[in-house]
């Protein structure tokens, strides 16, 4: 087995198949991250729901919902975890679909250990600075739009997944604070805004919110659509 390269991630394996799965838990766990297992789509979307993954090896052939209904909701709610979409050879699949879609890449069965090592490493290797930035950039707009939209679900999970990435930036806590406070959660809010602070004691628009949610219970009035990002 030739040599890999060791990385820090936590990786969802999806297949219905428990050897693949074994197999691939196996092949990662050697380069050091963290694998998690789902048999079915409905246990892949629980597991998306409730924990933070960098890389998804996702199965085409999953029982409901299958695995392009999965990487839709992984594209629209989950959009920096990148995702390897795996099938099996005489499967129909469309390729340009699911790179359309959000694929990084696929593989097909029966695939070697090695295989999984070097597509691991390309697809986790990408995430250098420049898309830690924009994984930033990405959080604090798409977070913003979707309070905006009262999607607050949506919004949580990209606020998450930026701050996962840099949990240095005030905005990203001010917004967090922000949904909280949306949801009635005023101490886990004032948590929010004070940890924003304490990262840049002139940032504004904290210590506005911070004042405002002393003052009175949350509301829409919180904070308006003009005031994100300011």
């Amino acid at each position: 087995m030739s040599s890999t390269n060791s990385h820090d991630g936590r990786v969802l394996i999806v297949d219905d198949e428990e050897n693949v799965r074994l197999t691939l838990s196996e092949a990662l766990r050697e380069m050091a991250l963290d694998c998690c297992q789902a048999a079915t789509g409905a246990e892949a979307l629980d597991l998306l729901e409730s924990e933070t993954f960098d890389l998804m090896l996702l199965d085409i052939k999953i029982p409901e919902p299958d695995g392009m209904e999965v990487l839709r909701w992984a594209r629209e709610h989950r959009p920096f975890m990148s995702v390897i979409v795996i099938t099996a050879y005489g499967t129909p699949f469309n390729a340009v679909e699911a790179v359309q879609i959000g694929a990084a890449d696929f593989i097909r069965k029966p695939f070697s250990v090695e295989e999984i090592h070097r597509h691991a490493v390309r697809i986790l290797s990408q995430e250098d600075e420049s898309l830690e930035t924009a994984r930033y950039d990405a959080g604090t707009e798409l977070g913003s739009s979707r309070i905006n939209d009262r999607q607050f679900d949506a919004a949580a999970a990209y606020v998450y997944e930026a701050l996962r990435h840099d949990g240095s930036r005030p905005d990203l806590h001010d917004l967090l604070g922000i949904l909280y406070a949306l949801r009635g959660s005023n101490e886990e809010a004032k948590r929010c805004f004070e940890r924003a602070l304490s990262l840049d004691l002139s940032y504004a628009p904290a210590l506005r919110h911070l004042r405002e949610l002393s003052g009175r219970s949350p509301s829409d009035d919180l904070v308006g659509g003009s005031e994100l990002g300011e």
